[in-house]
Parts: structure tokens; C-alpha cells; sequence
């Protein structure tokens, strides 16, 4: 994932959040980019609840 990227977390409780991943962190430091299956946080605009499944939104046009 890329700073910047569109997010989706979806929940029960949560419903539906959409946000750009402006802020993302590894071991507590920013960074631009995020390989798949490492470990890392998002600052979000709203609560998000463990068990809440997150979503990058893909442009597939173009």
C-alpha cells in the first residue's frame, strides 16, 4: 500500500469508513510505502473495531 492510497474498513458495528491513507506507520515510524503481509497503522478519521476487515480501493479503468 502507498501513502495516499483510498481505504475501506467495513464492520458489524463499524458500518463503512472511507478514508485516504494519509499517515501510515511501521514500528511506529512514518512511511511512503507498505509491502504486503507486513505489519502496520493507519491514523483513521473514525473509530475502526478489531475483526473490522480493511479494503484498498483499486482504479481497474485506465
Amino acid at each position: 500500500s502507498t501513502q495516499g492510497d483510498e481505504l475501506l474498513w467495513m464492520g458489524e458495528t463499524t458500518g463503512v469508513v472511507e478514508q485516504h491513507g494519509d499517515e501510515i506507520f511501521v514500528d511506529e515510524h512514518p512511511v511512503q510505502t507498505v509491502l504486503q503481509g507486513t505489519t502496520c497503522s493507519v491514523k483513521t478519521v473514525q473509530l475502526i473495531r478489531r475483526g473490522d476487515k480493511l479494503y484498498k480501493l483499486v482504479d481497474t479503468i485506465g
